[in-house]
C-alpha cells in the first residue's frame, strides 16, 4: 500500500514528466506538422492532377509531391533533433559521425537517391514513357526515391510490344550502370514496320503499292495525322526482294497496328498473281 501511495504521489510524478517533456515535444510537434502538411499536399496534388493534360505534367506533379514530402521529413528530423539536444555543436559532431557510417553502410541506397535527384532535375524519363533499362522494357508506372516501377511489355512472349501484366521494380542505382532508352521522349508514337519478302520474278512496284495502300488505310482509320509519315524501303535479300513498310503508331498499341496491317496485307497479296511471297513470308520488325 505504501508503494502505491508513493507511486501516485504527485510530487514524485511531476519531476518525471518534466524530464520526458522535451522528448515528447520533439516527437509530437513534428508528427502533427507532417500530418497537416501531408493532408494539404494531397489535396493540392489531386487538384493539379485534374488539370494535368500531358504525361510530363503528371510526372512533374508526382515528383513535386515526393520532393516536398521528403524535404519536409528531413527538415523535421533535423529540427526535432536540434530541439531535443539543444546544442548546435553536438548535432554537428553527431551528423559528421553518422555521415561516415552512412557512407560506408548505405552506399547503394544513397546512389539510388542521387539517381532519383538526376531524374528530378534532368527528366530523362517520365511516368507513362515506354523505356528500356538493361533487359527490362515497358511503361513507367511510378518513380520513387529508391526505385522505378516498370509495367513490362512482352515478358514471356518474346518480341511482343503488348503489356504483359508483370511489374519490374528497378533500383534507381541502375541508372548509373545500365543504358537507358526512352522510346516516347517527345510523344507517344514510335516507329515500327511490317516487312515481307517476294521472289525476284514478282512485280516489285505492285507489291510496294499494295503494302502502302493497306498501311495507309489502317492508319487513316485510326490515326489520320500520322499517315503522312508512312514510307517504304526495298532491300535485296538472298532469297528475294524485301519490302519494308514503316509507320509511326502509339507505343502502347503497337502490336495491334502491326497485326491489322499484316492481316489485311496478307489477304491483299493472295488476290494478285503478280506478286509471289517467298517461303519466309510476312514478318514483323518485332520478330
Amino acid at each position: 500500500m505504501a508503494l502505491i501511495t508513493e507511486f501516485l504521489d504527485v510530487g514524485s510524478v511531476i519531476p518525471y514528466l518534466h524530464s520526458i517533456m522535451p522528448l515528447l515535444r520533439a516527437i509530437a510537434i513534428p508528427i502533427a506538422v507532417f500530418i497537416v502538411f501531408n493532408f494539404l499536399l494531397n489535396l493540392t496534388k489531386k487538384g493539379l492532377l485534374k488539370k494535368a493534360k500531358t504525361k510530363k505534367q503528371i510526372t512533374n506533379i508526382e515528383l513535386f509531391q515526393k520532393v516536398a514530402k521528403y524535404s519536409l521529413v528531413l527538415m523535421l528530423v533535423v529540427v526535432s533533433t536540434l530541439s531535443y539536444i539543444g546544442s548546435w555543436t553536438g548535432i554537428g559532431i553527431s551528423v559528421g559521425f553518422l555521415s561516415v557510417i552512412i557512407a560506408w553502410t548505405l552506399m547503394r541506397p544513397l546512389l539510388g537517391m542521387v539517381a532519383w535527384l538526376t531524374l528530378v532535375i534532368k527528366r530523362p524519363i517520365s511516368i507513362g514513357d515506354r523505356i528500356k533499362i538493361g533487359d527490362v522494357k515497358g511503361d513507367v508506372e511510378d518513380i520513387t526515391l529508391t526505385h522505378i516501377y516498370v509495367r513490362e511489355t512482352g515478358a514471356l512472349v518474346h518480341g511482343s510490344e503488348d503489356v504483359s501484366g508483370s511489374l519490374a521494380i528497378v533500383p534507381n542505382a541502375f541508372l548509373f550502370e545500365q543504358s537507358i532508352t526512352n522510346y516516347t521522349d517527345k510523344d507517344n508514337y514510335v516507329l515500327d514496320e511490317v516487312s515481307f519478302t517476294i521472289t525476284y520474278e514478282s512485280d516489285i512496284d505492285k507489291a510496294s503499292k499494295i503494302a502502302m495502300d493497306i498501311a495507309r488505310k489502317v492508319l487513316r482509320k485510326q490515326i489520320p495525322g500520322y499517315v503522312s509519315k508512312l514510307y517504304s524501303r526495298t532491300y535485296l535479300h538472298e532469297e528475294g526482294v524485301g519490302i519494308h513498310v514503316r509507320f509511326f503508331a502509339p507505343a502502347k498499341e503497337l502490336g495491334q497496328y502491326t497485326s491489322d496491317i499484316t492481316h489485311d496485307l496478307l489477304h491483299a497479296l493472295k488476290k494478285t498473281k503478280k506478286v509471289k511471297l517467298c517461303r519466309s513470308g510476312i514478318i514483323s520488325a518485332n520478330e
